[in-house]
């Protein structure tokens, strides 16, 4: 029987993805139990289930960076603490450098990981064969590789995190639309849905790619957009190695890690298409885009030069999915009111979402994050009433430029 709409609620998070339920799970873990979850359809429908898993600890900035390491550290822990297994393989991760202005990208990265307690160690391209021993060396400079990342199921990590919100005293509302709110300058009183109004003392807009549409209801521009992101799974390779390292080639623009026997192979494309404009379908739920094979040619020759056992492989599936996106690329957190606070536009919210739930509980419970949030806060946008044009013009450009070279003084994305 569904659980009934609370006429108030101390804190309400809108939003069943991996990110919300990681905040309410943060949440009680430091004594708040007066938290309430609205979904509405049901927890990981949105983005969370079909997004590739794969996780890197070296970010595109120092907090994110940290971010992920907490991420990871929490995945060790999650099934014991909840019974729920996020199916963590920490097989580890190797970057390749096909350039030599890669390759110092990759040295500077493997300096800067000292700084946050875990290893990074620059191998040689006949070292970058022999952790992954189906690459091409064709042009590889060398490689960096970080023994502690690896890759996780999405929904079973996002699962874990609900049980333990749930377990916590936190209500997890499946089937309950936000409709609208009730707001007075800079307050909001009620949020309003489908099944009645709750009085509320705090907002947290984790809606993921409907995040622009939540805020606008409550009068606040959300910098938001989402696009296709594609991926395929190969037929099973006979022998998979069961530790197998998660491969990135930022030069090639490709991703690639063990699934279900075989390869998934993701890419970043140069023109990803946009998805919603114009406003995302309420209803969409668990639903995947068709497949788009002929735009993943270009990628899949540049992918196949490095690793040329995919010529070999057949296709068993495409997942065509949208996600969401910021207009830097970057998440936005923060209060956009004095008690409407934004967790959004994470690109790489699988990663990103044990960190930042630990992040944001911290800030909501001791008034401040405990560490530099700067380059993420909502604040750092001189506008964020970016036209739609604007506003997908930027995210396509962000997510376009990805995988590009980043300053020598920044960790890689």
């Amino acid at each position: 029987m569904a659980q009934p709409i609370p006429t108030h609620a101390a804190i309400v998070i809108v939003g069943g993805g991996i990110i919300g339920c990681a905040i309410a799970y943060h949440l009680t873990k430091r004594g708040h139990r007066d938290v309430v979850l609205l979904e509405k359809s049901r927890i990981t429908y949105g983005s969370t289930w079909h997004a590739a898993g794969n996780i890197g600890q070296l970010r595109s900035s120092r907090a994110l960076t940290k971010i992920v390491t907490m991420s990871v550290e929490q995945f060790r822990s999650l099934e014991r603490e909840t019974g729920v297994s996020p199916d963590w393989r920490e097989v580890g991760s190797l970057r390749i450098a096909s350039s030599e202005e890669r390759w110092r990208e990759l040295e500077g990265a493997a300096a800067g990981a000292r700084g946050f307690g875990f290893e990074v160690e620059l191998v040689t391209p006949e070292e970058c064969k022999r952790l992954y021993p189906y690459i091409s060396l064709e042009g590889v400079v060398g490689g960096a590789f970080t023994p502690s990342d690896g890759y996780v199921q999405p929904s079973g990590v996002t699962e874990a995190f609900a049980k333990g919100a749930r377990e916590g005293a936190a209500r997890i509302l499946e089937g309950v639309r936000v409709t609208g709110f009730e707001r007075t300058g800079r307050r909001i009183l009620k949020i309003l849905t489908d099944q009645g109004a709750i009085r509320c003392d705090l907002v947290i807009n984790a809606a993921g790619m409907w995040a622009r549409e939540v805020g606008a209801m409550a009068g606040v521009a959300v910098p938001v957009a989402a696009f296709e992101n594609q991926y395929l799974i190969t037929e099973p390779i006979p022998d998979l190695p069961r530790d197998l390292p998660v491969i990135r080639d930022n030069d090639n623009y490709f991703y690639a890690r063990p699934e279900v026997g075989g390869l998934l192979v993701g890419t970043v494309d140069k023109e990803n298409p946009p998805f919603g404009r114009g406003g995302i379908p309420p209803d969409f739920e668990r639903q995947l885009l068709p497949e788009d094979l002929e735009r993943f040619e270009p990628a899949l020759g540049r992918i196949t030069r490095r690793l040329p056992i995919l010529s070999e492989l057949g296709v068993r599936d495409v997942v065509n999915g949208p996600l969401p996106m910021s207009v830097d690329g970057e998440p936005i957190v923060g209060f956009a009111l004095d008690n409407f606070f934004l967790a959004c536009g994470f690109v790489a919210g699988i990663g990103q979402a044990g960190g930042a739930g630990a992040v944001i509980a911290e800030w909501l419970t001791e008034g401040r994050p405990p560490f530099d949030l700067s380059a993420l806060d909502c604040r750092r946008f001189s506008s964020s009433a970016y036209s739609e044009d604007e506003l997908y013009a930027a995210a396509e450009r962000a997510l376009a430029h990805h995988y590009d070279i980043h300053d020598p003084d920044d960790e890689p994305r």
